[in-house]
C-alpha cells in the first residue's frame, strides 16, 4: 500500500512539474502530459522524454537539459522524488527560484541548474543534501552559498560562476574543483 501512495505522490510531482513549464507544449508526442487536474500522467512516467526510472518503477533521473529552450519555474514539489539521484535542468530558461524540496532529495548527487534564468538566494536546504556536483553556473543567483554545502566531505565539484553570490570562503579548501569569479571572494563575520 505504501508504494502506490508513493507512486501516486510521484505522478503528481511530475505533473505539478510539467504544469509549471513550458515542457508539455514543446514536446508533442504525448510525453510530459497529464489530465486536467494535473494528477495522473496520461502515458506512463517512466516513457516520458528525459526521465530514468528504476526497476521499481521509480525516478531516479531528470535530464531536460538537451531540450533546451523550456520555460517556466521548477516545482517545490520535486522534492517528493525521493529516489532521484541526478537532475540536469541545465541550458534552458527556468526562472524564479530554486525550490526548497531539492533540499530534501537525500538521495540527490547531481545538480545542473546552469545556464537558466534561475534568481534569489540558494535555498539553505541545499547544505544539507549529499550533493557530489552542484552546477549553478550563468543565473542571477544572490546571497551567500548555503552553509553545509562546501563543508561536508561530499561535494567534489561546484561550478558557481557568473552569479553574484557573496561569499565562497567555506568552498576554497573543501572542494576539489571550484568554478568561480574571482570578484566575488567578499564574506562577512558575525
Amino acid at each position: 500500500m505504501l508504494i502506490i501512495l508513493f507512486t501516486v505522490s510521484q505522478n503528481i510531482t511530475m505533473c505539478n512539474l510539467a504544469a509549471a513549464t513550458s515542457i508539455s507544449t514543446m514536446v508533442n508526442s504525448g510525453f510530459w502530459s497529464c489530465n486536467t487536474n494535473n494528477s495522473v500522467p496520461n502515458s506512463k512516467i517512466c516513457d516520458w522524454l528525459g526521465v530514468w526510472c528504476d526497476s521499481s518503477s521509480q525516478v531516479f533521473k531528470i535530464d531536460l537539459s538537451v531540450l533546451r529552450g523550456i520555460t517556466g519555474s521548477i516545482s517545490n514539489s520535486i522534492g517528493y522524488l525521493q529516489s532521484l539521484v541526478s537532475l540536469r535542468l541545465g541550458n534552458n530558461s527556468f526562472s524564479n527560484s530554486i525550490p526548497t524540496g531539492l533540499g530534501l532529495l537525500s538521495q540527490l548527487t547531481y545538480l545542473d541548474v546552469s545556464y537558466n534564468q534561475l534568481s534569489g538566494p540558494l535555498p539553505s536546504e541545499l547544505g544539507k543534501s549529499q550533493l557530489r556536483e552542484v552546477l549553478i553556473n550563468s543565473n542571477y543567483l544572490t546571497g551567500p552559498l548555503p552553509s553545509g554545502l562546501c563543508s561536508d566531505s561530499y561535494l567534489n565539484y561546484l561550478d558557481a560562476k557568473h552569479n553574484p553570490l557573496s561569499c565562497y570562503a567555506s568552498c576554497l579548501t573543501s572542494v576539489a574543483t571550484l568554478g568561480i569569479s574571482s570578484s566575488l571572494f567578499a564574506c562577512t563575520t558575525g
